[in-house]
């Protein structure tokens, strides 16, 4: 097995990448609920936790959309400037 260098001051993490907390403690609970109370409270906590993940992505979509409206305006104003800056570039004699 390896072992870390003991003087190594970096954190090494043993979770899973993305994995939220608490998710595989409410599915173990709700796998091994033996009383209805217990698999409606397992049940109550994976939906919680659904609530804030999609709360989340909401918020991660709203944000997309407004950035994304901000760049097309963006581009807008850029294509009009060059369009304008083009034509007063070209001198007619």
């Amino acid at each position: 097995m390896y072992q870390y260098p003991t003087t190594s001051d970096e954190l090494y993490h043993y979770g899973v990448k993305g994995m939220k907390w608490g998710v595989r403690r409410a599915r173990k609970k709700l796998a091994n609920a033996t009383t209805s109370e217990k698999r409606d409270k397992a049940i109550s906590s994976l939906n919680k936790h659904r609530e804030k993940s999609s709360a989340k992505i909401d918020k991660i979509n709203k944000k997309t959309a407004k950035l994304e409206k901000h760049l097309e305006k963006q581009q807008s104003i850029d294509n009009n400037t060059k369009t304008r800056n083009g034509s007063n570039n070209q001198m007619t004699w």
